[in-house]
C-alpha cells in the first residue's frame, strides 16, 4: 500500500472536514447522536495512529530518510494523542474544568505553530509552495486554537465561540484536500 504524500493529506483533509461538519451538526442539534461526543478524541486517536503509520508506510522512518520534516509529524502525532484521550475523558463528562479545557486549545496553536516552522520533505514540488501551504494551514489551525480557546473563557460571551473554532478546522480539512506537490 504505497500512498504518496499528496494522498495521505488529502485523508487527512477528508476526515477533518467531516469531523467538522459533524460536530456542527451536533452541537446546532441537527444531529443528536449521542457517541458524536467522542468524534473528536477519537478522530484525533486515529489521526495518531495515521501519524505514524504514514511516515512508516513512506519508509520515512528509517534511518537513511529519517529527517526533520518526519520527526515533527511524529510530533504532530503525540500531540493528537495526548489530546485525544484529554478529550475522550471530557466527552465522558470525567472532566469538566481546570486544565483539561485548555489541552485543544493549546494542541490547535501548537499544532498550528509546527506547521508554520514545518521543514520540508525532499520533494520535486516548488519549495515556496509546500512552504506556503503549511503556513497558511498552520495559520488556520491556529486561528481555530483562538476560537477554541475563547469558547473555554468563563465568560458569558464565550458562549458565541462554541462552534466557531469548527471552521478553521473545516477549512483546514479543505487546505489538506487541495495540498498539492505538483512539480511547478
Amino acid at each position: 500500500m504505497g500512498l504518496t504524500s499528496e494522498q495521505a493529506h488529502w485523508i487527512v483533509g477528508a476526515e477533518l472536514c467531516a469531523l467538522a461538519l459533524a460536530l456542527l451538526l451536533y452541537e446546532l442539534q441537527v444531529w443528536q447522536a449521542r457517541v458524536l461526543r467522542y468524534a473528536l478524541g477519537a478522530t484525533l486517536l486515529v489521526l495518531t495512529a495515521e501519524g505514524v503509520l504514514f511516515p512508516a508506510i513512506e519508509g520515512a522512518l528509517t534511518p537513511a530518510r529519517f529527517d526533520s520534516a518526519t520527526a515533527q509529524h511524529l510530533l504532530l502525532a503525540a500531540l493528537c494523542l495526548v489530546v485525544g484521550l484529554v478529550e475522550l475523558r471530557r466527552a465522558r463528562r470525567a472532566v469538566t474544568g481546570g486544565p483539561g479545557r485548555a489541552a485543544l486549545p493549546l494542541g490547535l496553536l501548537a499544532t498550528g505553530a509546527i506547521f508554520a516552522l514545518h521543514a520540508q520533505h525532499h520533494s520535486p514540488a516548488p519549495r515556496v509552495l509546500l512552504t506556503v501551504q503549511h503556513r497558511i494551514l498552520g495559520a488556520s489551525l491556529a486561528v481555530g486554537g483562538l476560537t477554541r480557546g475563547a469558547a473555554e473563557l468563563p465568560l458569558p460571551a464565550a458562549r458565541s465561540f462554541k462552534t466557531a473554532w469548527l471552521v478553521p478546522l473545516f477549512l483546514a480539512g479543505v487546505e489538506l484536500l487541495l495540498y498539492t506537490e505538483t512539480r511547478g
